[in-house]
This record gives structure tokens, C-alpha cells and sequence, in this order.
């Protein structure tokens, strides 16, 4: 009896495992033939080939592409030209590529492992129903412990998140001044702009055995930072004081916070430049929610539970895009309203949405390491703004934008180029917002 016992759980087990390595392969046959391949994108594909992971970005370029001959570009590509010089390429010079077989093959297996490894973590079918049985057992035995002691360790929050975990600073980290150096070089204002994160100071979702320091560091931070004579605005006071929630305002499946944040964001911000620099004006109207349409994305991943809201203007709006590559042939130029220029509708209208951040990518803004956003309404605004940050800022800068003359994103990957930025457009406040 009990070696039948033992046979019966062997056989369980192996079926298991036989069951999780024929998911695998369906899905990385639904995602490298049906997908990449094929380009069949419809809901099956979607569950099949679980599109958490394996969404691109720049599958679907601007369609509305001008010939980049006005002003402002021309302007604007020379100053990026001028940013770059160092990065030239000597194509004098014979360039040797390795294309042995063994090569390919290590490169091909490494990809491979690389994936199988990231679906296998992250990203597997079922997990969100997983994640709900983990939860509910852990409620019933009172569990709320976790093992993340080190910075970058990932752990599940009480309401079944992932978060990752930030070790405390010791206080030996030296200041990065290099934004806040250019700007005062050129007699510019600089202004470094503290988001908020998932997790607040004494959050009760955070299971017992975590270290998080994420508020505490950034508290030090800017403490250091005014110390040096910088001058700091914290969203995370004033979003909460707002009503913002650190959980509702973030995604559950996406480590972005929701386009929602955003939009509350921008307005927050827009009052305190209008405030603070003569340059800049407010308009109550241009970040009233009844203004606009609020359009729920609805997601074709069912394996994906969120809500996701877009904000379109629901009046009339003009903008110029800019959106610069590495190469000119690339580079995106478009005139029209809101919607036209700063939001990539097409993307709706085919319902590309198959995870939160391609809804979250609707907005064109960060698609390059340098975009232009020219306000050509009638309204009376001047003030220009040099936005450094990276992903978090797509949903801010659109709507900071119908307040300002122009904002210019320059990530911050590219942060290096940014004294020759200063230099040539002259901007009335420079923006640092890491996050």
C-alpha cells in the first residue's frame, strides 16, 4: 500500500512537470511563430503567448510621419547632432563580426535560456490564480513574513504584489550634481522632483523580514541635495495630500504607477511652477477631469486583471511632436491636437492592448532619447521646460504640456548631453525626476 502510495505521488509529480514544460513550449511557439512570425495577434494568441512578457514597444511606429523641414526641428537636430559628436562612427575603420557557428549557437542557447528563465519567474500561466492561493492560504494561517533583506530582492506585499526590495543608504553615496551643475552653469533654474512609490513609510503590506528604505533614502537625498543649495519639490506629500493612494495609484501587473498618477501629477506640478517661476501660468481647465473623456482600456489578455484609464481632452487642442533617433531618416515630426500628436490612438483602435504597459505606452512621449512637445494653442504660456526622467514622465509631460510653450524629454540614460541641451534652448526650469 505504501509503495503504491509512492508511486501514485511520483506519477503526480512527474505529470506536473510534464504539464509546465508543455506550457512552456506552447507559449514560446505561440510567441517566437504565432507572434514575431506570423504577426497573429488576436486573443487566443494573447493567452497563449502570455503577453506580460512578451510585448515590444516599437511594434507600432507613428503613422503620421512629416518630413521633419520646420524650424523647430531643423533647431533641434543640430543641437542633438552637436550633443553627440563624440559618438561618431569612423566607418573607415574595418569592423570584424564573429559569425562561427559556435557563436550563433552559444547566443541562440542563451537567448533561449534567458527566456525560459524570465517565463519560468515572472511570468507563467495561471500565476495570477497561483498568486490568489498563495494569498489565501496565507490569510488563514496568519502569515506575513518574507525573506527580502537585500537590495533588488523581489517579495510579494500582503495584497500580492511584487515589489522590490531597497537596502538603506549608509550615507556614503556621493551626490550625482550633474543636471543641477549644467543648469546653474547657464543661469538656469533647476528643480529636482521626488515621486512618490508603491510602498509609503509605515505601509502594512509590507510582510515582516523586508527591508524597504525607498522613502527614507529619498528623505536623505534631498536633505543632501538643499544642503548643496538645490531646490527639490516632494509629489509625494502633495499627491497624498490629494487623496492619492500609494496602492490604488500604481498597476498591480506593471512597476509603473497608473496613468491616473500621472495625470494628478501633472496638474500638481503645473500649480507649483505657476507659483514658483514667472514664466508659467495655470489653467484650471486644462486638468479638470470633467474636461475630458476618460476612456477604461479594456485589456485582450484575460489572464490580466486591471483597470486602466486613458485621459483624452474634450476640447480643442493644438501640438507640435518632435521625436528624434539616432538616425534622421527616423526621426518623427507631427502637427495636430492632442490626441494626434501625443497619443498613439491607432493602438485602440486595433485593440493592441494586451498588457498594462502597452496601454501605458499609448503615450508617445519617452519613445526616444529626445522628444519635443510644442504648445500651439491660444492660450498665453511661455514658460519651457527640460524634463529629465524616463518612464514615469509619459503620462505627466502631455498634460504639463497645455500649460507650457514647450517641454523637452531628455532621458535619463542620456543625461550626459545635457549641458549642450541647456546651452542651446535655454530653458526657463530644468526638471530632474529620477525615480
Amino acid at each position: 500500500m505504501k509503495k503504491n502510495n509512492t508511486d501514485i505521488a511520483a506519477g503526480i509529480i512527474t505529470g506536473v512537470c510534464i504539464l509546465f514544460c508543455v506550457l512552456i513550449v506552447c507559449r514560446m511557439f505561440a510567441k517566437e511563430v504565432l507572434v514575431d512570425t506570423l504577426n497573429i495577434r488576436n486573443e487566443f494568441v494573447s493567452f497563449a503567448a502570455d503577453y506580460t512578457w512578451g510585448d515590444q514597444l516599437s511594434d507600432y511606429p507613428l503613422e503620421k510621419k512629416l518630413s521633419g523641414n520646420s524650424q523647430e526641428y531643423v533647431k533641434l537636430r543640430m543641437i542633438y547632432n552637436d550633443a553627440h559628436m563624440e559618438e561618431t562612427v569612423d566607418d573607415s575603420k574595418e569592423v570584424v563580426v564573429d559569425i562561427s557557428f559556435i557563436h550563433r549557437y552559444e547566443e541562440k542557447i542563451n537567448e533561449m535560456k534567458s527566456d525560459i528563465n524570465n517565463y519560468c519567474n515572472h511570468h507563467f500561466l495561471f500565476r495570477p490564480y497561483l498568486t490568489d492561493l498563495r494569498m489565501l492560504y496565507a490569510r488563514i494561517i496568519h502569515w506575513n513574513m518574507a525573506y527580502a533583506r537585500n537590495e533588488g530582492d523581489e517579495y510579494m506585499l500582503s495584497n500580492g504584489v511584487v515589489d522590490t526590495a531597497v537596502a538603506k543608504n549608509v550615507g556614503n553615496e556621493e551626490l550625482d550634481l550633474t543636471v543641477k551643475n549644467a543648469a546653474e552653469k547657464y543661469g538656469v533654474n533647476y528643480l529636482f522632483l521626488q515621486y512618490p512609490y508603491r510602498v509609503n513609510y509605515s505601509d502594512s503590506y509590507i510582510p515582516y523580514g523586508v527591508e524597504n528604505w525607498c522613502n527614507e533614502n529619498a528623505d536623505a537625498f534631498l536633505n543632501a541635495l538643499r544642503e548643496c543649495g538645490g531646490k527639490s519639490f516632494d509629489l509625494r506629500e502633495k499627491m497624498f495630500e490629494n487623496g492619492w493612494d500609494n496602492h490604488e495609484g500604481y498597476y498591480i501587473t506593471d512597476k509603473h504607477w497608473k496613468t491616473d498618477s500621472g495625470f494628478l501629477a501633472a496638474d500638481i506640478l503645473s500649480k507649483y511652477l505657476a507659483d514658483n517661476y514667472d514664466a508659467f501660468k495655470y489653467y484650471p481647465n486644462h486638468h479638470d477631469l470633467t474636461q475630458y473623456k476618460v476612456l477604461n482600456v479594456n485589456l485582450n489578455n484575460p489572464m490580466i486583471r486591471e483597470n486602466v484609464n486613458l485621459y483624452l481632452p474634450d476640447f480643442d487642442t493644438d501640438f507640435k511632436f518632435i521625436c528624434l533617433e539616432n538616425s534622421s531618416e527616423d526621426d518623427i515630426e507631427v502637427d495636430g491636437s492632442f490626441v494626434e500628436t501625443l497619443f498613439d490612438m491607432t493602438k485602440i483602435e486595433d485593440g493592441r492592448f494586451s498588457n498594462v504597459l502597452t496601454a501605458y505606452s499609448v503615450s508617445n512621449v519617452g519613445k526616444s532619447l529626445l522628444t519635443e512637445v510644442v504648445n500651439k494653442m491660444e492660450n498665453e504660456h511661455s514658460g519651457t521646460i527640460l524634463y529629465i526622467s524616463n518612464s514615469f514622465s509619459w503620462h505627466i509631460i502631455p498634460y504639463l504640456a497645455m500649460d507650457c510653450d514647450k517641454i523637452i524629454f531628455l532621458h535619463i540614460d542620456a543625461k550626459d548631453k545635457v549641458e549642450e541641451i541647456i546651452a542651446n534652448t535655454k530653458p526657463d526650469v530644468v526638471i530632474e525626476a529620477p525615480f
